[in-house]
């Protein structure tokens, strides 16, 4: 898949994303998500973290974390969910359309088709099958994930 493909592709998912969490109330923004102890909001904060991050953003940050990566994680989404929900789906809207973070893992909004941060009994509008492509690729990975506790680490979660 040539780049422009692939953009073109990630920038679609953003959008239906952003659609699809558009109508949420308050209490579905904190509805949890299929990410264990991450609200439908946490997740859209790291997916609009992910967004923003650049290779020398991505290295200072771990290193300000004190190379723990799920630390950094942690406070990259905290930043990006303060204020209201409207807030936070602002903030992701204006990253729509950008290329900053390199296509691939980090390019969640393709990546993470089949564990969109929806409400029990919502319905996405994705523009791709969940069982295809990255989306498939990412699912098992993207199916174990585990939030950061207060401490900032990662609760080992077990299939």
């Amino acid at each position: 898949m040539a780049s422009s493909d692939i953009w073109s592709t990630i920038h679609a998912e953003r959008a239906a994303l952003a659609a699809d969490v558009d109508p949420l109330t308050d209490a579905q923004w904190a509805t949890p998500s299929l990410c264990p102890g991450w609200s439908v909001r946490d997740v859209l904060g790291h997916m609009t973290a992910t967004t923003e991050m650049t290779a020398p953003k991505f290295f200072a940050a771990l290193i300000g974390s004190g190379f723990r990566f799920d630390t950094m994680i942690a406070r990259a989404m905290r930043k990006q969910v303060e204020g209201t929900p409207a807030d936070t789906l602002a903030r992701f809207k204006a990253q729509v359309d950008s290329t900053t973070s390199p296509p691939g893992p980090a390019g969640h909004s393709a990546s993470r088709t089949r564990t969109r941060p929806m409400p029990s009994g919502a319905s996405p509008t994705s523009t791709r099958s969940p069982t295809s492509g990255s989306a498939a690729r990412s699912a098992p990975r993207a199916s174990r994930c585990a939030p950061p506790t207060s401490t900032g680490r990662r609760e080992a979660v077990r299939r």
